[in-house]
């Protein structure tokens, strides 16, 4: 890089003297044979200092050019990400919007219910938990137990809760048990989580007749049955009928009617009345 800097400076220097030169040698109008010899001398070199000059600008146009490109390329980067940024506020709004339809969907449906909007933060998937963490607690008027829904059905329920957050236990946990009713069939049993069927996204309901009649598919909701979930919530649906080992009755696994894993939103049901 010096030797090319040291480079650009002699052919500067001397493209100088000699322009000098040739304007020395070019005063005055009339021949003289020194003139004549200067300018057979000089005529190729001026070809090769033009030339050089040419390609000296050349060089420093390709520098100014470069600039000018990595600035405009800096400038639409900028863009790039303004754009970008407009366009996550706009599906975020939309997201929202679509979400707040089906509350007001769900409230019409059910005008004793009182609801409050959550986003959800995290979700935690063990051997033995299956938990949704959400954004409203106690200063939203969020308590133990209140119920958590989606368009598509059950959640869970508020297992914890502080100023600002809350934990809802859900379908799949083990912990969970729930008073069901198989529609088609009206066949009442318990909705439980079970850990061997947890990382199948399944559960299962207890207690059926060894004569059901249940079938794949068959709609499990809520039977009513205690304070804390309304009746005819959509808990999931039937997928296999089994005999239980003991032979006194017979269980189904059931798929939950939310897909968990992909929670985004939920509403918390804070009071309804059947």
């Amino acid at each position: 890089m010096r030797n090319n800097w040291t480079q650009l400076k002699i052919i500067t220097v001397s493209i100088i003297l000699i322009a000098v030169i040739v304007s020395f040698v070019k005063i005055g109008s009339s021949y003289n044979p020194f003139s004549a010899v200067i300018g057979t001398v000089l005529t190729p070199i001026q070809s090769v200092v033009n030339s050089t000059s040419d390609s000296v600008k050349g060089f420093f146009s390709y520098f100014y050019e470069f600039d000018s490109i990595k600035a405009e390329n800096e400038q639409l980067k900028d863009r790039i990400k303004e754009l970008e940024a407009l366009e996550s506020k706009y599906n975020k709004a939309i997201s929202e919007n679509e979400y707040l339809r089906v509350l007001a969907r769900i409230s019409i449906e059910n005008p004793t219910y009182e609801y409050e909007f959550a986003s959800v933060t995290a979700i935690e998937t063990t051997d033995y938990h299956k938990v949704v963490t959400v954004d409203k607690g106690q200063a939203h008027g969020i308590e133990l137990y209140d119920c958590a829904i989606v368009r598509e059905g059950l959640v869970g329920y508020v297992s914890k809760v502080g100023p600002n957050f809350a934990e809802i236990t859900t379908v799949l946990d083990p912990s969970m048990k729930i008073g069901a009713l198989i529609s088609q069939t009206q066949e009442i049993g318990v909705a439980e989580g079970v850990a061997e069927y947890i990382h199948e996204n399944r559960l299962k309901i207890s207690y059926l007749d060894n004569e059901t009649k249940a079938k794949y598919n068959d709609i499990v909701e809520t039977s009513g049955y205690g304070d804390i979930y309304p009746k005819g919530l959509v808990i999931g649906y039937v997928d296999k009928v089994i005999p239980e080992s003991h032979g006194l009755s017979t269980y189904a696994t059931v798929r939950p009617a939310v897909e968990l894993s992909q929670l985004k939103k939920l509403y918390i049901i804070k009071d309804f009345t059947d």
